[in-house]
């Protein structure tokens, strides 16, 4: 992967999470937990990228 791409990923994740967290109080509990894990990765890829950039 590279840095391009780690950073689209997180805009994308990002976006999803926005999502989420808006129609959170329609879904059920177990989709509106798709937005933590979301959190979690993007954490995780921002992470590779300062790596990226040492």
């Amino acid at each position: 992967m590279t840095s391009q791409d780690l950073l689209r990923l997180v805009r994308l994740s990002s976006d999803m999470v926005d999502v989420i967290d808006r129609y959170q109080r329609v879904m059920k509990p177990r989709e509106a937990d798709k937005a933590r894990q979301a959190k979690k990765l993007i954490k995780k890829l921002q992470k590779k990228i300062e790596n990226e950039k040492l």
